[in-house]
This record gives structure tokens, C-alpha cells and sequence, in this order.
């Protein structure tokens, strides 16, 4: 959260969305599983971005606890909606023209419905007076010298487990790409390339246990949070519904 606030609310979101746009982009005209891979990337790091900025901006302007989780939940009323629309119109864009139509849709709406926003987060302040530091409006030279000491040793940047981070991306990657490739009929389950990911992604998964759990300073999942009962029952929760929002999202 903190290092999203220190170019702003407004250049963050922005940068958001070119990774989100130029990733559906690339689907969109992608000619090999390679280019929709790297469009899938960029998509779901901009897509990630914005979903996380969004409750950045709810804490920046309400301080209140209660209200920041009944506007955080009620980010997800359109989905109510859209997810009983959504077959309707795919079936009428399939109709009149292809797949990469109704993604470059995406690229052309979500740029306009979110151009309000990002100018509003671009040139106003928060509430709390203690945010007057992180304002959109603050000085090219301030923020430069905000960015220098997040790398600092006092600086958030150097709290974040690098190396965990890195064991994570890639032990995922080897393991989920397998389930794309083996679908096709070129590469199924028994040839060397899946096999060969879905090992390596084995061996990337056991270095992070190890290295979360006996060297990781600031470790990813500590492991004094999983001691309480209400953490866990949290990350239950909240990964039931990263699961339903992804089947709604993409089925």
C-alpha cells in the first residue's frame, strides 16, 4: 500500500491500467500460446494493481474501519449483475464477430469509465491529515527524494522478501503453465517439457518452505500468524472467494 502512495494514487492507477490494456491488447492479437501467455501476464499484473489500488484509495479517504469495509464489499454489487448479463452479450459479440472483439472491448471501456477517476485521484487530497505528505500534488523533487528512501534501510522496500517473492512466482508458474500446455494435444501429460516444468515448480515450491521458514528475514506467510485462529479462518474465506470470483470471471 505505502509504496503505491509514493508517485500517488493517480500515476499509480494509471499505470495500472496501461498494464491492463496493453495486456488485453496483445490477447487480443496474440498468433501463439507464447504472446497470450505474456499478454495474460501483463493483464493480471495490471488487473492485480488496480484491485489492490482500490482499497488503497477507500483507507487513504475514509479512516473509518466500518466504512472501509462496506465500501470495499460493495465494490462487488456490480458482479450481481454483470454475471447474469455476461453470457447474453459474449453470445451477441460471438454472433457479429470473434473471441478478440469482445477482449478488445475491455481495452476500449475500462480506459473511458476509469478516466474520471484516475484525473479526481490525480488532483485531489486525502481526508487524513497525516496523508498531506503522500498528496498527488506534491513536487517532483519530494517524490523523487520519497522513492530514494524507500530503498533505504528505514524504507518499506527493504522489508519485502525479494527472494521469497521470486521462489513463489516461479515455483507457481512451473506448476500452473503444465495445466495449459497438457491440454493441447502436441503436449500432453507424459511429454518432457510438462514433466520437466511440473518438477522444476516442485523444486522451486521446496526451496520457498525452506527459505521462508529458516532464512527469510521478513517472511512472506509468517509463521506467528497461522497461530490464530482468526487469521486462518480469513485466508479460508477470502481464497473461497478468490475462487468463485475467477469461475464467475471466467466461465
Amino acid at each position: 500500500m505505502q509504496e503505491s502512495l509514493l508517485v500517488g494514487l493517480g500515476p499509480s492507477f494509471a499505470i495500472s491500467l496501461l498494464l491492463y490494456v496493453v495486456g488485453y491488447a496483445i490477447i487480443s492479437w496474440s498468433t501463439s500460446i507464447g504472446e497470450y501467455a505474456g499478454g495474460t501476464l501483463l493483464n493480471a499484473l495490471g488487473n492485480a494493481a488496480m484491485v489492490s489500488l482500490q482499497s488503497v484509495t477507500i483507507f487513504s479517504y475514509w479512516s473509518s474501519l466500518g466504512d472501509n469495509a462496506l465500501l470495499n464489499s460493495l465494490l462487488s454489487v456490480p458482479y450481481y449483475v454483470t454475471g447474469w448479463l455476461a453470457p447474453f452479450i459474449a453470445s451477441g459479440i460471438l454472433k457479429v464477430s470473434s473471441w478478440r472483439w469482445g477482449v478488445r472491448m475491455f481495452c476500449i471501456l475500462t480506459p473511458i469509465m476509469s478516466l474520471l477517476l484516475v484525473i479526481t485521484l490525480s488532483v485531489s487530497k486525502p481526508q487524513d491529515a497525516s496523508s498531506k505528505s503522500i498528496s498527488a500534488k506534491a513536487t517532483v523533487k519530494s517524490r523523487a527524494r520519497r522513492v530514494r528512501g524507500a530503498f533505504t534501510r528505514d524504507g518499506h522496500l527493504d522489508k519485502l522478501d525479494l527472494v521469497g517473492l521470486l521462489l513463489l512466482a516461479v515455483a507457481l508458474g512451473l506448476l500452473l503453465i503444465p495445466l495449459t500446455l497438457a491440454g493441447q494435444g502436441s503436449m500432453g501429460w507424459t511429454s518432457p517439457v510438462v514433466l520437466g516444468m511440473v518438477g522444476g515448480g516442485a523444486i522451486a515450491l521446496a526451496a520457498f518452505a525452506v527459505y521462508e521458514t529458516c532464512l527469510a528475514k521478513y517472511p512472506i506467510f509468517p509463521r506467528k500468524a497461522f497461530k490464530e485462529r482468526r487469521t486462518v479462518v480469513t485466508v479460508i474465506v477470502t481464497f473461497i472467494n478468490f475462487v468463485s470470483f475467477c469461475e464467475t470471471g471466467f466461465s
